[in-house]
């Protein structure tokens, strides 16, 4: 506590119903938070227990418990028993603490409380990329219902937009759910919306004026008008007439406050003209003409304050089509309610959502659930509040209200909130600092060195980007003892005479970035280290490249390679097209399907087994043969290059091994692989080897998660990652260690934020804003929806409000713009390199910014801006290209012997197997039966008799026997990229099944069910030994159905019944149920088509038999070696 500011003790010791601390980048908040848990436990008898304390991301959380932690062990008195044992039991008490994100809190209210609430408290938490699934799957299934349904709404909406494009609609209304849930509502009629657009039109109006006064545009041209002074000779010049007129007006435009008078100024300075005056009488041609092109770029900057234009007849027609949209996408989210109900999923949406109306129930009094949850707290403690939301702090602020419910602590930086596309309102913070009428300040920076936390300072208080937040700005102050050896520098690549895309000279910055990057291998770069306060050499882990996007990353990471300089790249998407995931994914689908060629042909290719083009060629049987990769890998064929033969035998034996062990669980059969494979020290070896390798661990960690949430098959997970890969889910690699000391480190500002660096660049300043492309539907928290709609000549044709709301959002998205700079400025603590390609002043992006206050596009290599007690200097040249030569180890004499033990192949034990899969078991039972061959006649047909069976039994999955098939059909097509030829060799197959089955047994008992089950999976223990399986259908809980596709022999007619036999036996030993019957459909066989099995004790009781004779040579056959 002795070492706390001024400033940060305030924050610790202040007490009252809401405390609100306004701290700036660098200023200690997770130490203030820390000490303040600390001091309410200390000073005010506090239970840990009773304190919450909200994080915005996991790793905060867990930063703050260690944090915490340590505290706890440090006031631990060695010389005091009584009080070591009390901070110990904290210490150990931490993990328990309630420290966590939101979503977390709000999950812990929701389960705690479950029983009241009538919900499971075993729900899953869906991750993002599996929320994005489910909303596809349900914008699709809900479309066609609503179509099949003739529903006017729908066919309006789809009519106007297609069917893609209203996928797509409803897919960007589900991404921001919290809000159009707010704003659509079912039964909305067209008049209701005309109505609030008239509402609204108006504010919107003086909102656009409001945002056109603050632009840094026209604060450019004043400034720019202003420098014009005594330019000119002559007073009575005409042009200098005009700029002390258009200087007076846009003097009056910024104090003026009333709508009415700023649009008359507008109007008079609409009507001004840049009429010739005498270019003798000005001091050079530039002063002369900058006063017009002024005028110019000041009534373009006032034409988007100019009211909306309004269509009667347009603001008609796009009512009633948002009408129809809300329509469409309230029974959207809806299904997607029903079905999250229906498989006892959540989101993270949700997760807030339902809290928060759970809290608003105060029916029950003191025994609601927000009076119960607040009865146990004292306090809770929010961070980065100004990222967060009206219904976060709603939650917040009901449990705070309650009687005796705890006190609020906020800690945010308006500055720094940067999450306005997932949702955040930096407004809230805003007004919540406005209540409390005196938020405590937090404004000492101990991070930054001091020359370049002024140099931040003074661009962010001369440009004004912030204003929308802070105005005036509010310097941070340098708390930082030393300033070591503190550099600024901006890498412009020289301009170009001739007309230069944008990647051509990302490419000459990147190198810039790269050459520069090479000072650190030559030792001349240093940076203080954090833990001696001392100068030492920079290593290459202490510099990261800041880009505000990765679509370009590529030309970065290149120019890093050809330099030589090792990196590692931080990806928030991506990860299903790495190619190590795609190597593993191949692997894993040729365990599930041994015919699937292609993914034979690149396992065979890639880094596990690496053979060679030609190889391949040759195992093909040549170029052209017909034979093919798979013929030749599952027969005897050898290659004439011995090297590639035991690689081909090493496959060969591998794929063996690991087909005898697919039935383990999913989450044991992925690390038996990684085990097997040996894949891990062969990417290694790669560039970017940790990273790969991190991705390959990711595999484990998602299929652990995938078992928790569905039927964990080996084939189930292949067709989850192609689902993943195939809808472009913004899966984020494996994050790798931040604290490398060797490698630069590539990442997003937004991934950045609450990290710090001794060495950054903040790259590609010369990208303009990104805007985003104008959406059909609009959004917007304060004003409503507007949906665009289709006009006379086939383009879009937008009604006002839409047109105010895009007007409005592009105009706050450049606010973020403008913090999310700050944020990446803010990260650096020794060294601050600027880099981006050179713009003119009065643009939009970065760069335009510093070249407005500083000139740096105009300037020349090694020139320096000064500034109160900084210094920057500006590249322009790229400098000679690094040498780099990684460090030199100690070089050791190795002891050969003990490296010879030490890689030797550990012995293989043969270990027997326990667990087998119940159709091998069966095989074995009844000797190795041959797959039925194909006929001659379906050699060449477009769909194999596998593909056949694999598409129907997706179709039995979803047909009831009492609907209408077809949709079912559509479903199964839908998710295959088949041929049309195949699409109708399979919509005949299935239609012939569905009317066979439909007149059977089979059809009549599962039409007539009150309970059908369909593909459970179930664990049999036979003595020492488990058998895995998959019942096809069980109906009423009484009955088996299994389908079977091809015309089976008589032999293995015997092994499905045993089959059957033994699932009766599974069902009669799990649930304690006597089978009634077991049905087998063999649905390809002439005449009928149901055959009923034997599922008698006794029958069952010989088949049990059987099994325990077989399963121990079975489980030693498959031993390893």
């Amino acid at each position: 506590m002795t070492q706390l500011t001024t400033e940060q003790l305030r924050a610790v010791e202040a007490r009252g119903k809401l405390v609100c601390v306004d701290a700036g980048a660098g200023s200690g908040k997770t130490r203030v938070l820390v000490q303040r848990i600390l001091h309410l436990i200390e000073h005010d008898r506090v239970n840990l227990g009773q304190i919450a304390a909200i994080t915005f991301t996991d790793k905060a959380a867990a930063e703050m418990k260690e944090r915490l932690r340590r505290a706890f062990r440090e006031k631990a008195p060695p010389d005091d028993p009584r009080k070591m044992s009390f901070w110990r039991r904290l210490e150990r008490e931490v993990d328990m603490a309630r420290i966590s994100t939101i979503h977390t809190f709000c999950s812990g209210i929701l389960r705690e409380n479950a029983l009241s609430l009538g919900i499971d408290p075993d729900f899953a938490v869906l991750t993002e990329a599996e929320s994005e699934v489910l909303c596809s799957e349900v914008v699709t299934a809900t479309m066609h219902r609503l179509l099949d349904e003739d529903d006017d709404q729908a066919h309006a909406a789809a009519s106007e937009f297609g069917i893609r494009d209203l996928d797509s609609i409803l897919h960007e209304l589900l991404a921001q759910r919290v809000l159009a849930d707010r704003l659509l509502h079912p039964g909305m009629t067209a008049q209701q919306i005309a109505a609030g657009w008239a509402v609204q039109l108006p504010q919107i109006n003086d909102e656009l004026i409001r945002t056109c006064l603050r632009s840094r545009k026209l604060r450019h041209q004043m400034r720019l008008l202003g420098e014009c002074e005594g330019q000119c000779a002559d007073p009575t010049d005409k042009r200098e007439q005009v700029r002390l007129t258009l200087l007076g007006l846009l003097r009056q435009l910024h104090n003026e406050r009333n709508p009415s008078v700023i649009q008359d100024i507008i109007a008079q300075i609409g009507e001004l003209r840049a009429t010739q005056g005498k270019i003798k009488k000005w001091t050079s041609e530039s002063a002369y003409e900058s006063v017009k092109l002024a005028l110019n770029d000041v009534k373009k900057c006032l034409k988007s304050a100019a009211p909306l234009e309004i269509d009667p007849e347009l603001e008609s027609r796009a009512a009633e089509i948002a009408a129809a949209v809300a329509h469409v996408y309230t029974k959207t989210a809806e299904a997607l309610r029903e079905t999250k109900r229906e498989r006892n999923v959540l989101d993270f949406d949700d997760l807030i959502a339902i809290a928060a109306e759970v809290l608003r129930d105060t029916s029950k009094g003191e025994d609601s659930v927000c009076a119960r949850t607040a009865r146990g707290l004292r306090h809770i403690l929010i961070d980065e509040f100004q990222d967060t939301d009206s219904v976060q702090y709603e939650i917040a602020q009901l449990l705070s209200q309650s009687p005796n419910g705890p006190d609020l602590f906020i800690v945010g930086d308006a500055k720094q909130s940067i999450y306005y596309f997932r949702g955040a309102e930096v407004g809230v913070f805003r007004q919540v600092r406005r209540d409390v009428r005196a938020p405590l300040p937090m404004l000492g920076n101990f991070r930054t060195a001091p020359p370049v936390l002024r140099f931040i300072n003074s661009f962010f208080a001369a440009s004004d980007l912030l204003a929308m937040v802070e105005s005036p700005f509010n310097p941070l102050d340098a708390r930082r003892e030393s300033e070591g050896a503190a550099r600024i520098e901006f890498l412009i690549p020289p301009a170009k005479s001739e007309k230069t895309g944008i990647e051509m000279y990302r490419n000459e910055e990147a190198r810039m970035i790269a050459a520069s990057l090479g000072a650190i291998a030559e030792g001349g770069i240093h940076v203080m280290d954090s833990a001696t306060n001392q100068l030492r050499p920079a290593r290459f882990g202490d510099a990261a490249i800041l880009l505000r996007s990765l679509s370009n990353v590529h030309l970065y990471e290149r120019a890093l390679r050809e330099a030589g300089v090792p990196y590692t790249l931080i990806a928030g998407h991506g990860f299903y097209e790495r190619q190590e995931v795609i190597d593993f994914r191949n692997l894993l689908a040729l365990l599930v399907d041994p015919c699937d060629e292609l993914a034979l042909a690149a396992f065979l290719r890639g880094p596990i087994v690496g053979l060679s083009d030609n190889a391949l060629v040759e195992l093909a049987g040549g170029i052209g043969a017909p034979r093919g990769v798979l013929h030749g890998f599952a027969t005897d064929t050898s290659l004439s290059d011995a090297t590639q033969f035991a690689r081909l035998i090493y496959a060969r034996d591998l794929i063996r091994k690991l087909r005898c062990e697919r039935d383990r669980p999913l989450t044991e059969f992925v690390q038996l692989a990684f085990t097997q494979i040996g894949l891990e020290g062969v990417l290694l070896r790669q560039f970017m080897g940790r990273q790969r390798v991190g991705n390959l661990r990711k595999i484990a960690a998602l299929a652990e998660t995938f078992s928790g949430a569905h039927p964990p098959s080996l084939r189930a997970f292949v067709r989850y990652l192609d689902d993943m890969a195939a809808r472009e889910i913004r899966e984020g690699e494996a994050a790798p260690n931040v604290d490398d000391q060797h490698s630069v480190t590539v990442m997003t500002i937004h991934k950045a934020k609450g990290l710090e660096f001794p060495i950054v660049y903040v790259a590609d300043l010369g990208r303009e804003p990104k805007g985003g492309r104008t959406k059909t539907v609009a959004l917007h928290k304060d004003i409503g929806f507007a949906a665009r709609v289709i006009g006379p000549e086939g383009t879009f044709a937008a009604p006002a409000i839409h047109n105010g709301i895009c007007r409005i959002r592009s105009d706050e998205e450049m606010a973020e713009e403008a913090r999310l700079l700050y944020v990446a400025m803010t990260r650096a603590r020794d060294h601050m390199f600027l880099c981006g390609k050179p713009e003119d002043a009065g643009g939009k992006s970065w760069m335009a910014a510093f070249d407005e206050q500083y000139g740096v596009c105009a300037m020349s290599d090694g020139e320096l801006i000064s500034g109160d007690n900084w210094q920057a200097t500006v590249r322009r040249e790229l400098p000679p290209r690094p040498n780099i030569v990684m460090a030199a180890t100690e070089t050791r004499h190795a002891n050969i012997e003990r490296i010879r033990k030490r890689i030797a192949p550990v012995p293989e034990v043969a270990t027997p197997r326990t667990a087998v899969a119940a159709t091998e078991l069966v095989k074995a039972m009844h000797g190795r039966v041959a797959a039925a061959q194909e006929g001659a006649d379906q050699a060449r047909v477009p769909v194999s008799s596998r593909e056949r069976g694999t598409l129907l039994h997706a179709f039995l999955e979803r047909w009831d026997f009492r609907s209408d098939p077809q949709s079912a059909i559509e479903s199964v097509l839908r998710r295959e990229s088949l041929s049309d030829d195949a699409a109708r060799e399979i919509t005949h197959y299935i239609a012939r099944v569905v009317a066979l089955l439909g007149q059977s047994e089979i059809g009549r008992r599962i039409a007539d069910a009150t309970r059908v089950e369909r593909e459970l999976p179930f664990l049999l223990r036979i003595d020492a030994y488990l058998v895995r399986g998959t019942l096809d259908v069980l109906v009423d809980g009484a009955t088996i159905v299994d389908y079977k596709t091809g015309v089976p022999s008589e032999n293995e007619l015997a092994l499905y019944e045993a089959q059957l036999q033994l699932y009766a036996a599974a069902l009669r030993e799990l649930t304690g149920t006597q089978p009634e019957k077991a049905l087998l459909a063999l649905v390809d066989v002439e005449g009928d088509i149901v055959r009923a099995v034997d599922v008698s004790p006794p029958a069952i009781d010989r088949v049990l038999e059987s099994a325990r004779k077989t399963l121990p040579a079975l489980s030693a056959s498959c031993a390893p070696g």
